[in-house]
């Protein structure tokens, strides 16, 4: 059970920190910048609760893992197995510096309004070490030597291209919902004109994708 649990956990941690890092990309070039994109997105609201979403997702399923690893239950943790893993492990480092980075998101998140597109770049720079951890912390980090290092590189260019699309697919969908769509003339302009821009980005992205696997 706690296996299921725990693939479980980190395919909603991919979802979640890959829509972290796409969605304020998204709002760095799609036409007219941050400040247009917030005019028709909640971008604030969908941000905070992604990154508290991925603060409970990490931390449950650091408690997960480790549970599995203590043989114990999740409901009976094993405290000086949790500190070694913390502190000792590449695990720990990753998880570490996820929260790290999920604390910096909710805290651009506040600059939304006053600072956009300086906090829209450091909220993309956060998303995308926040995603990156989950290479770090995976079997591409457990290689040596050159080939592990090629092999780490290549899943941290795989899941930021992965973000930069599903952050892209959920804007664009979030912008031409039906109901939000009726009547805003504005709202389908601006996909328009950002699924058309997305065509170079879209292809780069596609095609780290097919060269990294």
């Amino acid at each position: 059970m706690s296996e299921v649990a725990g693939i479980a956990i980190r395919w909603a941690l991919y979802a979640d920190l890959g829509l972290l890092f796409g969605l304020p990309l998204f709002a760095l070039y799609a036409p007219g910048g941050g400040r247009t994109v917030q005019r028709h997105l909640p971008m604030g609201a969908m941000v905070a609760c992604l990154a508290c979403f991925g603060l409970l997702l990490s931390a449950l399923g650091f408690a997960v893992q480790a549970a599995a690893m203590s043989g114990l239950p999740l409901t009976q943790p094993d405290f000086a197995l949790l500190g070694d893993l913390i502190n000792e492990t590449a695990m720990g480092a990753a998880l570490k510096a996820r929260l790290v980075a999920l604390l910096v998101l909710l805290f651009c998140v506040l600059l939304y309004r006053r600072q956009s597109r300086p906090a829209f770049i450091a909220s993309t720079l956060a998303g995308a070490l926040a995603l990156a951890t989950l290479a770090w912390s995976g079997h591409g980090a457990a290689g040596e030597g050159y080939p592990g290092w090629l092999q780490l590189v290549a899943d941290l260019v795989h899941l930021l291209a992965a973000g930069a699309w599903v952050g892209a697919l959920a804007a664009f969908l979030a912008l031409v919902m039906p109901k939000a769509a009726t009547g805003d003339m504005e709202r389908v302009s601006l996909a328009e004109e950002a699924l058309t821009g997305f065509s170079l980005v879209g292809t780069i992205i596609v095609a780290l994708l097919i060269l990294t696997g």
